[in-house]
């Protein structure tokens, strides 16, 4: 049985970044933000040296910028932590990877969670102001690059995981980081911000739908394997629940007897705990028979909406 979050410690994600934007306005003007989740890369111009055969790429930072401080990844250590402590195995019971790339990696605690249950061959790739005693991975393991870059490592990898990252990119950046994951794996957990999501530093909030359409057009088909197992998961953050997709190579869907979706619109829904936390201000403000009336409906709406994903998580299984 999962231990149950309150539903702040669950929406830390936007509850971080309003702290963060009064003191990261100017974020944009200087890269590529920090974002909602501890997946967040910050650029950094990097320039790229011919690997010696057998090693990773080297990157020589020539001006980076940190503009999310290790206090920001402190407090989503926890939430990202637990979410993947509970997705991570999922991941290997469908997949069974044997080595993971992860873009936008923030101190590598997906990477670790990994390495924790015997999948040594692992990358994680972000922006080079991280700091190598924060991160959670052999720091021989990192690749410090600016996301807003072309990404080449010289080899594929079973699974690219890229969770809550895109939308601190551009565009024109978001699909080259598709692009990049694409070339280095067969299969991609992909998650990004939707609409209204909110967060520092978001600058490309997206439904789930217009990245599906985006990796189909590279041939790859979403597979929404992993949202219908966590979606009651007090466990996992909700932008986890809500924007996780697998997106593969048709012939490994088959292969993994993984069901492609056959209608992408389908992928865009909001979890209880965003809509709860975006109605939040305008109900703090109502009289109080108000805000009961709509801690009573939000409640329902929530109860309502585990026994609906309780009963399409036993659909798909």
């Amino acid at each position: 049985m999962s231990s149950r979050r309150p539903l702040a410690r669950a929406s830390s994600d936007c509850v971080v970044a309003a702290r963060a934007r009064s003191r990261d306005r100017s974020a944009n003007d200087r890269g590529r933000g920090a974002g909602a989740s501890q997946e967040c890369g910050r650029g950094g111009r990097t320039v790229v040296t011919e690997p010696r055969a057998g090693t990773l790429p080297e990157r020589v930072t020539t001006s980076s910028f940190a503009p999310y401080d290790e206090r920001f990844y402190a407090e989503l250590d926890d939430d990202v932590r637990t979410s993947a402590e509970v997705v991570v195995p999922i991941l290997l019971r469908l997949l069974g990877p044997a080595s993971v790339l992860d873009v936008g990696c923030g101190r590598g605690t997906w990477l670790a969670a990994c390495i924790e249950r015997g999948v040594d061959d692992v990358v994680g790739v972000d922006g080079p102001h991280l700091a190598r005693a924060e991160l959670e991975i052999p720091a021989a393991r990192f690749v410090a690059h600016d996301l807003r870059e072309p990404l080449e490592l010289g080899r594929r990898f079973d699974l690219a995981l890229s969770l809550e990252v895109a939308e601190h990119l551009d565009d024109a950046s978001g699909d080259a980081l598709v692009d990049a994951l694409v070339a280095h794996a067969p299969v991609v957990l992909f998650s990004a911000a939707v609409p209204f999501q909110g967060g520092a530093g978001h600058v490309n909030e997206r439904w789930q739908s217009d990245w599906a359409r985006r990796f189909a057009a590279r041939g790859y088909a979403a597979v929404d394997a992993i949202r219908p197992r966590v979606w009651i998961d007090d466990r996992v953050a909700f932008y986890y629940a809500q924007n996780a997709v697998l997106y593969m190579e048709p012939a490994l869907t088959v292969a993994r007897d993984l069901e492609p979706v056959d209608d992408v619109a389908q992928l865009d829904v909001v979890h209880p705990a965003l809509h709860a936390l975006l109605h939040a201000p305008r109900a703090a403000s109502a009289p109080v028979s108000t805000r009961r009336r709509g801690v009573a409906r939000v409640t329902h709406a929530a109860r309502a909406a585990r026994r609906r994903a309780a009963r399409w998580a036993q659909a798909r299984r």
